[in-house]
């Protein structure tokens, strides 16, 4: 029997010149040639999505990228005659449909959106199952087709529970997210945790940065100072700290750069070009991480040590999920005493 897979990862196929048995996809967010993960700037709207995921349509899908399936190679969807087909008219065409998820923040985001997309269009397969693994980035399709991961099957329970989560996420204020940590959310065994992970990167009372900008200061401080490249590499990948951001090192590598090139600097000797490399000029902006030093100024000692509010004397702007966060519009979460705090 063959399956449709899912994945919010990209896969390659050691030969997709060869017939596979199972379809594997990744319907991951890509905009052009940027792929925008949904944990990290503003969310894309619904009828972004809408016409990302829809049917491709020569007058709305010219521009490569602008369609779900544009960075999938033409051989995999040539075999099972997929190409240019919608999402929930795929997921229609096959008897079975699982989602291969990681225990990410960002993967647990995706699972949430798809389930909460086919019951907008009331597509939700029969046969529908969610496989929680621990790797997936850099497996290839034929890897995946030999791991033994078990199937959790999805019920109206899960897809009712992950549509109020995705309108939670794409409310305007953290409110209806907060709320989630009342309900029960034992259908899906990560969701409690993604909703803190995610609150936490709320400003902080106090320092008025999240925690991964907090976890940018603690890294930069100790002497002798570090390439910037290993101090997000040490904040992104190494587990075994005990402050671990829910970003990638692109992502994190953007935090820092309000820190470093507001009015009051808390991060000194980053390079100030990054204020101008596109951000998908990837090469540059690795071989800035790799040129510079950054140290702290006595200001991020002062907001490191929790002696001074980063937000009084900078200005904030950033999204956290569709919330707009800036100095007017400043949502806080208090991280020890677990609670929300409104402007």
């Amino acid at each position: 029997m063959t399956r449709l897979i899912l994945t919010p990862n990209y896969l390659y196929s050691k030969s997709d010149t060869t017939e596979q048995t199972d379809l594997f996809l990744h319907f991951g967010h890509c905009f052009g040639r940027h792929l925008q993960r949904l944990v990290f700037g503003r969310p894309p709207t619904t009828d972004e999505l809408e016409d990302r995921f829809d049917v491709r349509s020569e007058q709305r899908h010219q521009k490569r990228g602008s369609h779900w399936l544009d960075f999938i190679p033409s051989e995999r969807l040539d075999q099972f005659e997929v190409r240019g087909i919608g999402l929930a008219q795929l997921c229609a065409c096959f008897e079975t449909v699982e989602v291969w998820v990681e225990s990410t923040a960002n993967d647990q985001l995706e699972l949430i959106w798809l389930l909460d997309y086919l019951r907008r269009r009331k597509a939700v397969p029969p046969h529908f199952f969610v496989r929680p693994v621990e790797w997936l980035v850099g497996r290839s399709t034929e890897q995946l087709a030999e791991m033994q991961v078990p199937r959790i099957p999805i019920t109206s329970a899960h897809v009712d529970l992950a549509s109020r989560a995705w309108q939670a996420y794409r409310s305007p204020t953290p409110q209806a997210w907060c709320d989630l940590l009342r309900e029960d959310l034992s259908a899906f065994p990560l969701m409690r945790d993604t909703v803190l992970r995610l609150l936490i990167e709320l400003p902080a009372p106090g320092t008025g940065l999240g925690s991964t900008e907090m976890g940018l200061l603690e890294l930069i401080y100790p002497d002798p100072p570090h390439r910037f490249s290993v101090i997000l590499n040490t904040l992104v990948y190494f587990n075994g700290y005990y402050r671990h951001t829910i970003f990638n090192d692109r992502e994190t590598a953007v935090l820092a750069e309000p820190l470093a090139f507001g009015p009051v600097p808390a991060i000194m000797e980053l390079n100030p070009e990054l204020q101008i490399v596109e951000l998908g000029n990837f090469r540059r902006r690795l071989d800035i991480y790799r040129e510079s030093w950054p140290r702290l100024t006595d200001f991020g000692e002062a907001v490191l040590t929790g002696r001074t509010d980063f937000s009084r004397h900078n200005p904030i702007h950033r999204w956290w999920g569709s919330t707009e966060l800036t100095n007017g519009n400043l949502w806080r979460w208090d991280p020890i005493a677990n609670v929300l705090i409104a402007p």
